[in-house]
Order: C-alpha cells, then sequence, then structure tokens
C-alpha cells in the first residue's frame, strides 16, 4: 500500500494536497525521502522475517494502454 500511495500521488500530485500535511514538509520536497524510507524499512522488516519481495516494472505506452 505505501508503494502505491507514493507512486499515484508523484503522478497526481493533487491527491497529495487532500492530506492536510504541514506545509514545510511539501516546500523542501523531505516528504517524498520520507516516504520512500518508509517503504525501504517495511521492506526491510519483511525480508528479515523470511517475506521475499519481487518488484516489476511495467511499462505501457499510452497506444498499449487505451
Amino acid at each position: 500500500m505505501a508503494n502505491e500511495e507514493v507512486l499515484i500521488v508523484r503522478v497526481h500530485p493533487e491527491i497529495l494536497e487532500g492530506q492536510r500535511l504541514p506545509p514545510e514538509s511539501l516546500r523542501d520536497g523531505g516528504i517524498w525521502e520520507q516516504r520512500y524510507r518508509s517503504i525501504i524499512d517495511m521492506e526491510s522488516h519483511l525480508h528479515r522475517n523470511g517475506t521475499r519481495i519481487l518488484k516489476f516494472f511495467l511499462h505501457l505506452r499510452v497506444v498499449n494502454a487505451l
């Protein structure tokens, strides 16, 4: 879920506006570092506990997506 939240918000920044975040977190871009760090920490925890994480990148051209 965390990955999804970061990726969707990066593509659709208007979603971020509805999250009522402190303005200073949006100004310096630190929010992205914090969110990515949270993802890395969660994945590390899962890996330490025996879960294997596989990541895939799916790239679709607009022609293929229609």
